[in-house]
């Protein structure tokens, strides 16, 4: 059914015209996709958008790994170290703990700063409703709660991210002493817990819920944007958009390349 593939999405394999394949396909998605999918999003397998449930392909193989990618790497030191690096410029200035909201802002399709119209080229990276005073109402954003521990054990799970689609509240586990191997006794590791996000408490707005009516709600907000000519748009909160780390960072890229 799927030769010369090495992996195909559930959405295929549960249209798939074998019923060995289909019921197989079936079994997987009663117990892993379904009962992950209500967990993570907060809405039921039917309502969330295919392409959320295409991100975590069936394998034909018993090759170990999630991903195929020619190149897989993490930074030397550690990705804060990399955007460090990054910022460590003399064009850049960073301040922290401010909310740019209450500073920028759109008026007459110009973007604003401090109540003046201002010159240069904004790139917004924050959840575009909100930079729109939530004109058409607040986009569907999941949020995370960590829940840190030790253990005196050295391994407490096989992989460094494994997930638990039927284990009640948390989602996943991440084992950091895996990201990369360390040499150490003992091991620490965070569960992750899924619930909404808020505006104005203390979370951060991880995940769009990508629906048929979230992506309709976020067309007109980035109609408002495309009418902006000193503003761009970019990353997961301000393009609507699930991203892996690499696909962020190709966004940010194609946006220098247009700049």
């Amino acid at each position: 059914a799927f030769k010369g593939r090495s992996t195909a999405t559930v959405v295929d394999v549960l249209g798939n015209e074998d019923p060995l394949v289909r019921e197989y396909a079936e079994f997987l998605f009663r117990n892993d996709y379904a009962p992950y999918t209500a967990k993570q999003w907060g809405v039921s397998p039917e309502e969330i958008d295919p392409s959320v449930l295409a991100r975590v392909p069936l394998r034909f193989s018993y090759d170990v790994g999630y991903f195929d990618d020619p190149y897989q790497v993490m930074p030397v030191h550690s990705f804060t170290s990399f955007f460090e690096n990054l910022l460590h410029h003399s064009n850049i200035h960073v301040e922290l703990g401010q909310d740019a909201l209450k500073q920028l802002e759109i008026k007459d399709n110009q973007v604003t700063v401090d109540g003046r119209p201002f010159a240069g080229l904004v790139i917004y990276t924050g959840p575009i409703d909100e930079l729109f005073h939530l004109k058409y109402g607040k986009l569907p954003y999941r949020s995370l709660r960590f829940e840190w521990k030790f253990s005196e054990k050295d391994s407490i799970q096989d992989a460094p991210v494994v997930a638990y689609p039927q284990e009640k509240g948390f989602t996943r586990i991440t084992e950091y002493k895996k990201l990369p191997i360390q040499d150490k006794s003992g091991s620490s590791y965070a569960l992750e817990y899924p619930l909404p996000y808020e505006e104005g408490k203390d979370m951060e707005p991880y995940y769009p819920v990508l629906t048929k009516e979230s992506k309709e709600q976020y067309a007109k907000y980035k109609a408002l944007a495309d009418k902006v000519s000193n503003l761009i748009c970019c990353g997961r909160l301000a393009d609507f958009k699930y991203y892996n780390m690499d696909q962020a960072l190709e966004r940010a890229l194609e946006i220098c390349k247009k700049l």
